[in-house]
This record gives C-alpha cells, sequence and structure tokens, in this order.
C-alpha cells in the first residue's frame, strides 16, 4: 500500500511539474528582452572516463552569444539565439586567437 502511495505522490508532482514547465508566457506587444553573454575557457589538464585528471596540451575556446525576444503581438514572440564569433585552438597554437575553427575531438 506505501508503494502504491508513493507512486501516486510521484505521478502527481510530475504531472504538476510538468504543466507548469509546459505553461507560456509571451512578451507582448512592442516588448523586447536582450541578452549577450561570453565564454572562455583555458586549461591544460583534461579528464579521463573514470573521472582522474591528466595533462594535455593547453587549449582555450572563447565565444560570444546573443539571445533575444521580442513581442510581435500580444501573444506571439519572436525568439532568437545565435553565436555569432568562436575563436578555439590547441596544443602550440593555445595561446594564439587568431586560430579559428572547431578542434577535436581530443585523443
Amino acid at each position: 500500500m506505501k508503494r502504491f502511495l508513493w507512486a501516486l505522490i510521484g505521478f502527481a508532482l510530475v504531472m504538476s511539474f510538468s504543466s507548469i514547465a509546459s505553461a507560456q508566457w509571451s512578451m507582448g506587444e512592442g516588448n523586447a528582452y536582450g541578452k549577450v553573454w561570453t565564454r572562455v575557457i583555458v586549461g591544460k589538464k583534461g579528464f579521463d572516463t573514470e573521472g582522474e585528471t591528466f595533462d594535455t596540451e593547453s587549449y582555450s575556446l572563447l565565444s560570444a552569444r546573443i539571445y533575444g525576444e521580442y513581442g510581435i503581438t500580444k501573444r506571439l514572440t519572436l525568439v532568437g539565439y545565435a553565436e555569432p564569433f568562436a575563436f578555439a585552438s590547441y596544443g602550440d597554437d593555445a595561446d594564439n586567437l587568431n586560430s579559428k575553427g572547431f578542434v577535436g575531438p581530443f585523443e
């Protein structure tokens, strides 16, 4: 009986969270929200599959991201996301941010 009761409580919680998560709101006509942020990763160590650290060649990543919302109508919001640039480097190039493009996977 306790097992059934806990299952029922769990089901009720999941259903209540899913209805909250699916509830959407719009910005309202003419309203806007914007966010610009950067991401920088620099390091000389990595993690193996057991979670242990190991030394590796130096690496770096610098990127910029943009997010925005604009209320087209009272009930319709336009949402956009972009990563207009990113610089990545590995090994001897790690200190040179002129190195562009994808780096990896690491072997």
